[in-house]
């Protein structure tokens, strides 16, 4: 002990020592004003370094490049060598993948006449409707079109024409919509056998439903706390996800695939209280009806742990193309999905979606 206690006097006194030698080099060369702007400096540029390190959505190794290679491509002459192939690739995808047949140019200005109902019919079928050369028609496009028939789409024509005018921010004067819409959800919660809390939202796209969930998920840890959520998913995970962490700063984190099952612990949700949402956007109207036929293991809220689901109404619901569906299994998760402004002048904003619009959600 005495040994030790001895060792640790003497570094004392070393440390002392250098201190004193620091301090008297620092007296002669600097001026204490001096000494304390460059304390500021490096303050500042240690906080911001940490601030970027402890924020980073990917490993440090991975970052560094990404900012090594950044600052090459901002050199001059890389910069410009960078630019002029990318011109030249932009202009031969415009010529590839968007081609004008012989005598068509795009129009950039307002006409100065105006055209006649009939005349812009044609116009549509003879410049525009005439461009698309693929037959998706015969089975030549997958994940692109869920068409439903002729007679499917002639009857949302008709319904279409009813509500051409209707806004949606308006129920009070446009109340047909906000029940289609209201019944939807209601239907859509029943097909994934949601009780009685089970509430949701009809979206724009799989996409928004799955952006909303990630912001209702973010204000729900948020509550807890949580200042800097994640988002984990698996691999085969839609990009949806990696924009919704994006739009809200919420870091990614890529789990493997079990690869024989392809399947992931719900319960570890409840267990830890950790919403988890299924994207059934593909095939959520496929997988309630063949599940069992199929032996697909249930993905609804018979699932322990299973807090949300997206399901797109336009693929296999034979809705047009441009509605999702987002439920959930209690209105506590939907609660930050919300958008509500109290002080505009306009009076309150208020929105459950992206859309402003597409505001009617289901209880």
């Amino acid at each position: 002990m005495d040994s030790i206690d001895h060792f640790i006097g003497k570094q004392s006194i070393r440390i002392q020592e250098q201190r004193a030698l620091l301090n008297s080099h620092l007296r002669d060369e600097w001026q204490p004003l001096q000494l304390m702007f460059l304390t500021f400096i490096f303050s500042g540029i240690f906080f911001q370094l940490w601030n970027k390190l402890s924020n980073r959505e990917k490993d440090l190794l991975t970052a560094l490049k990404e900012t090594f290679f950044r600052f090459v491509r901002s050199l001059p002459i890389i910069s410009s060598m960078i630019q002029k192939e990318l011109d030249a690739t932009k202009s031969e995808i415009g010529k590839n993948m968007f081609p004008l047949k012989k005598g068509q140019k795009y129009k950039t200005k307002l006409p100065q006449k105006g055209l006649k109902p009939e005349e812009v019919v044609e116009l549509v079928r003879t410049q525009y409707k005439s461009l698309e050369t693929t037959h998706w028609e015969d089975g030549r496009v997958s994940g692109a079109v869920y068409s439903c028939g002729q007679e499917n789409d002639r009857m949302m024509s008709e319904v279409f024409s009813m509500f051409v005018g209707a806004n949606l921010l308006q129920p009070e004067v446009f109340p047909g919509p906000r029940k289609m819409e209201a019944e939807i959800v209601s239907m859509v919660c029943n097909m994934f056998k949601g009780g009685e809390h089970a509430c949701g939202v009809v979206t724009s796209c799989g996409s928004e439903s799955i952006l909303l969930a990630c912001k209702a998920y973010r204000e729900y840890a948020y509550k807890k706390g949580i200042t800097k959520p994640e988002i984990l998913m698996p691999e085969s995970a839609h990009a949806a996800f990696v924009k919704g962490g994006k739009y809200f700063k919420m870091k990614i984190v890529k789990v493997p695939l079990d690869k024989k099952t392809y399947r992931v612990d719900f319960k570890l949700g409840k267990q830890h209280d950790i919403p988890v949402h299924v994207d059934q956007c593909m095939g959520g109207f496929l997988t309630p009806f063949v599940g069992k036929e199929y032996n697909i293991p249930p993905c609804d809220f018979t699932v322990e742990g299973v807090t949300s689901i997206s399901a797109d109404t336009h693929k296999y619901g034979k809705a047009p193309k441009g509605t999702s569906t987002l439920v959930y299994r209690h209105p506590k998760y939907r609660e930050g999905q919300y958008f509500a402004y109290t002080d505009w002048s306009g009076g309150i904003y208020a929105s459950s979606t992206m859309a402003a619009p597409a505001n009617y959600d289901s209880n």
